[in-house]
């Protein structure tokens, strides 16, 4: 996922809203999604910790500053990049969203 044109909280959930658009649209025609295509994942995660803290107790390849409390985080897995973006407006319930695909999450569901 290309998130150069990301540079605020609007840009990004303008990306989700056309993703999830595009996701339901073809679900709703072809009862599937394409190859590559992707659907929005969200997460709740409570947390004791400052994001300061979390960049020091999980392996963050890359992280920039979006928005005013939101952070684009890369993780990188086996060779392999994944894109997050951390939403830590409420200190102890962030918000994690991403567009990557379902079977890395559910073999790494630990961040750290």
């Amino acid at each position: 996922m290309s998130t150069s044109s990301i540079q605020s909280r609007r840009d990004l959930f303008d990306v989700f809203q056309h993703t999830i658009e595009g996701t339901y649209d073809e679900l709703v025609e072809e009862q599937e999604l394409q190859p590559g295509q992707t659907m929005l994942k969200t997460f709740l995660i409570e947390s004791n910790v400052t994001p300061e803290e979390l960049h020091e107790r999980v392996d963050i390849t890359e992280a920039r500053e979006v928005d005013f409390d939101l952070q684009e985080l890369i993780i990188q897995r086996n060779a392999t990049k994944y894109t997050f973006f951390l939403d830590h407006e409420d200190s102890r319930f962030w918000t994690l969203y991403t567009l990557e695909e379902s079977q890395y999450l559910t073999k790494h569901r630990r961040l750290a």
